[in-house]
Parts: C-alpha cells; sequence; structure tokens
C-alpha cells in the first residue's frame, strides 16, 4: 500500500511540475495583442542585466503606477488598502496571492512538503508581475475551470470590479460599499472586462500578506517596466497576535486554552508568535540596509500611526506614491474612522473607531500572554518602536502609550 500511495504522490507532483512550467511558459511567451496595448508590456525581463535595468525607461507601462500594501496578516492591511481603492482611478487587488496559495498548498500534506519556498515566491512574483501588466487573465492558471470567469477572493473589495462596465447590476442610486457589491455582483468576475478596465486605469494597487519577505519584491523593484512603489505596513506583534486569536481557530487551541483557563498549556504553540516576528523582523532588516533597489519605492507605516491619525498619514501615504488624493478619499475615511461602532462578527470590516482599535488588545491578552510574546519579539518591537510593558496595572492603564513618540517612519 505504501508503494502505491508514493507513486500516487511521485504522480502529483509531475502534474504540478508540469503545470507550474506551463504557466512560466505562457508567461515568457511573446504576445502580440499586448505588444498593440499602449498599457501593457512583454512579460518577461529574465535577460536583462542590471546595467541595461538602469537605462530603460520605467514609462513603458503607459504611466500606470504599480502600488503594494505589503504587509501580514491581522495588521490593518485591509483598511490600508481601501485608503487606495476609493480612489477614482485606481484599480485595486484583495489579496489575488491568494488564488496561487490555494493550488499549490492546498493539496495533500505529502505534496506540500516538497513545494519549496523559493518556488512560492516565484510563482507569486510571477502573478504580481503580469496583475501589474494588465494581464488579468493569468489568474485562470489558478483556477481549476479554465474559462473566462474566476471566482476571485473577495472581489467586492474592488470598486473597480464593483462598477460599470465590470458589474451593471447594482442599482445607481447606491455608492460603492462591499455589501453591496456582494449582493449584486457576487464573487464571479468577468476576466475579459476587467483586464480593459485596468489598462485605462492610471493606479494599480495589489494588497497582499502572503509574501514572507519584503526582499522578495526585489525582482518587481528593479524592473525598469514598473513604476513601483511599496507602502509596507507593520503592528505591534501583541496586537496582532490578539487579532488572531480571534480570527483563526486550530492554529490558535492552545493560546484560546490559555486564556480561558488561565494556565499555560504544556503544548503551547509559540510558533504563531516567532514566524509572525522572524518575517517583520527580516523585512526590517532588509530595510535597514539600505538596498539602492529600495530607494524611492519604499514608505514604512505602523498601523497605529494610521489610526490615530488617518487623515494626516492617509496625506502622506498619497505624497509618497504621487497621487492627489481626492476629497471623496478623505470623506471615506471619517466616515469609517470617526465615532462609529464597529462590528464585532466580522473579522474583516474595514469600520472601526480607529482611536480606540489600537489598544484592544490590552483588554484582550492577559500580562502573563502579554510578556511572552515580549520576550519572543523583544527585537522586532524594538526595531519599530513598541514599548514593553511591566506590569499588569501598566497593561491596563489606557494612558500609558505602548507607542515609542520619537519612531519616524522610514523613506528610501
Amino acid at each position: 500500500m505504501e508503494v502505491s500511495w508514493r507513486i500516487v504522490v511521485l504522480l502529483l507532483l509531475t502534474l504540478l511540475v508540469i503545470q507550474y512550467t506551463a504557466i512560466r511558459t505562457l508567461h515568457l511567451a511573446p504576445n502580440l495583442n499586448y505588444a498593440q496595448s499602449t498599457s501593457c508590456v512583454p512579460r518577461s525581463t529574465e535577460n536583462l542585466n542590471d546595467s541595461s535595468r538602469v537605462t530603460l525607461s520605467a514609462s513603458t507601462t503607459g504611466g500606470q503606477k504599480h502600488i503594494v500594501v505589503f504587509a501580514v496578516t491581522r495588521s490593518g492591511s485591509s483598511f490600508l488598502g481601501q485608503l487606495l481603492n476609493h480612489q477614482s482611478d485606481a484599480f485595486y487587488l484583495f489579496e489575488p496571492l491568494y488564488h496561487v496559495q490555494k493550488i499549490l498548498l492546498n493539496s495533500s500534506i505529502r505534496l506540500r512538503r516538497t513545494i519549496s519556498r523559493r518556488a512560492l515566491v516565484g510563482a507569486f512574483i510571477d502573478l504580481l508581475r503580469n496583475l501589474f501588466f494588465c494581464d488579468v487573465q493569468f489568474l485562470r492558471n489558478y483556477d481549476a475551470v479554465k474559462v473566462d470567469r474566476l471566482t476571485l477572493f473577495r472581489r467586492a473589495a474592488s470598486r473597480a470590479l464593483c462598477i460599470p462596465p465590470v458589474c451593471t447590476a447594482v442599482p445607481q442610486t447606491e455608492t460603492y460599499e462591499e455589501e453591496s457589491c456582494s449582493k449584486y455582483c457576487g464573487a464571479n468576475l468577468n476576466l475579459t472586462l476587467a483586464q480593459q478596465v485596468c489598462r485605462k486605469t492610471s493606479n494599480i494597487v495589489i494588497k497582499i500578506v502572503r509574501m514572507p519577505e519584503i526582499g522578495d519584491l526585489r525582482t518587481l523593484a528593479v524592473d525598469p517596466r514598473l513604476d513601483l512603489r511599496i507602502i509596507h505596513l507593520v503592528r505591534d506583534p501583541r496586537a496582532i497576535i490578539a487579532s488572531r486569536m480571534k480570527a483563526f481557530g486550530e492554529s490558535f487551541r492552545s493560546w484560546k486554552v490559555w486564556k480561558a483557563v488561565g494556565r499555560m498549556p504544556y503544548n503551547l504553540d509559540k510558533s504563531v508568535v516567532t514566524t509572525v516576528c522572524y518575517d517583520l523582523l527580516s523585512s526590517i532588516s532588509t530595510v535597514m540596509s539600505t538596498p539602492e533597489w529600495l530607494k524611492g519605492k519604499y514608505m514604512l507605516v505602523r498601523h497605529e500611526d494610521l489610526s490615530l491619525n488617518p487623515i494626516e498619514k492617509a496625506k502622506e501615504i498619497y505624497k509618497f506614491v504621487g497621487i492627489p488624493m481626492e476629497n471623496e478619499v478623505k470623506k471615506w475615511i471619517l466616515k469609517n474612522t470617526k465615532d462609529v461602532k464597529h462590528n464585532n462578527s466580522n473579522i474583516y470590516a474595514t469600520v472601526r473607531n480607529s482611536a480606540t482599535i489600537v489598544d484592544h488588545w490590552r483588554s484582550q491578552l492577559s500580562f502573563d500572554m502579554v510578556q511572552l510574546i515580549q520576550t519572543l519579539c523583544s527585537n522586532t518591537m524594538v526595531h519599530l518602536g513598541y514599548k514593553f510593558t511591566k506590569t499588569p496595572a501598566e497593561l491596563r492603564n489606557l494612558s500609558i502609550s505602548m507607542l515609542e513618540e520619537n519612531f519616524s517612519i522610514l523613506h528610501l
């Protein structure tokens, strides 16, 4: 029986390699239709050396700006993404890397273990590059049914995909809201229409939380055909863990037991903390080395600073990416951050009283939990300007800020 199982795994792995090879072949193949478009360009930079990249113009994508919102899960990236999504000339995609992960990782455990980090990141970069070149059809490679329609993950989070011509079902009397888009447009996306809209849009924004480290974006940053900007959103690790405990089930079971009984389980999974802080610190270490490829393309934003001063920070972000912030964006911020009731049943909601959400974790975690997270994440917290709490009373006293006052947002 063991032999037959090994054969099945080998066959599955072979099929995966063939599929990925086919995707790469499609990615590298010339496409006459794209060559004729003013907003799309040949897809490969494999044959360009570093010196030729410097001399080539970055305007070959027709003046489009390409913006990455880079973060880890439960760090407030959905809110930041919506700040850019509500700009009228933005083509925003919410976590398209989900489709890559679904195909490559949602398979048998044995097959999953054979997929290297390099192969996964390579697939991520392939998809991002093609989406920035408005090759929305490329998403079909990660769909079991190869048709012109795709059940796109969180399609309703994108304003451009919820208004004409992509969706004409929403009544004209209603303004764009994710809930109304889900109701009238559904998740099924016409890729051809989406691609046409993308080509006519000035700003392409993609939010990602599945890329392990900021250094993995180097391939895109040095591509002379892209006018890339990276907005790196970070958050207090203690807040991230508190949010993940609420949002995630199985992976945080031992932590929920700890919270319920007040005693740390012997089998506590500490990797859910160490992985977060390792990824954050790894990215910050890359940034602190001030690589040439990041200069002029990178901005670090703390979730807490954005929550406490959303209008001011939004203006800084728009200035960094080189886009005038429309008044509609300001109206959306005021509507969704000031004196609003947060729907606790919707963990993905972007409506919140942003000033109170900053310290919400301080009532959700026990002091023992906070101490452990601070121990495991000490270097990360120091580099990102988060203070350590030393006593239970200090933890609960919200008049004591957990933010370093002199922390400065990094621009390269």
